[in-house]
């Protein structure tokens, strides 16, 4: 993690994509340090905007968040380069939430789909 990019709750998504895009083909993506609870939503659309634009370039992005301290009260998000995975690989899942949904149950779904096996059509080998 060379570059940190501070995301604030008023950051416009697209021009930190554009930042994250930028940084990533100077050397390699940056993290994002989301200055409230409300920027980490800025810095999450920001990855996605970014990761749809460089799929074309066969750069693969993702996030992965992280606990900066031991009290768990500030957050990281770490943007990877995922170069080894293809466009159409691996399976895709729609989650939805609204306003009122709990985050611990959101985190519960997502952390559901991640540890759920790949399952390979019959006849099919690994």
């Amino acid at each position: 993690m060379d570059r940190v990019l501070k995301v604030g709750a008023s950051s416009i998504p697209k021009k930190v994509a554009g930042s994250i895009e930028l940084v990533t083909r100077a050397g390699g993506p940056p993290a994002l340090l989301p200055l409230g609870d409300p920027a980490v939503n800025q810095a999450a659309k920001a990855v996605a905007i970014a990761r749809a634009s460089m799929v074309d370039e066969g750069v693969y992005l993702y996030c992965q968040p992280e606990y900066r301290d031991d009290k768990h009260s500030s957050v990281v998000l770490n943007v990877l380069e995922a170069s080894r995975l293809r466009k159409g690989q691996g399976q895709e899942y729609e989650l939805t939430a609204a306003k009122s949904t709990s985050i611990t149950a959101l985190a519960g779904a997502i952390a559901g789909k991640v540890r759920a096996p790949i399952r390979s059509p019959r006849g099919a080998s690994p």
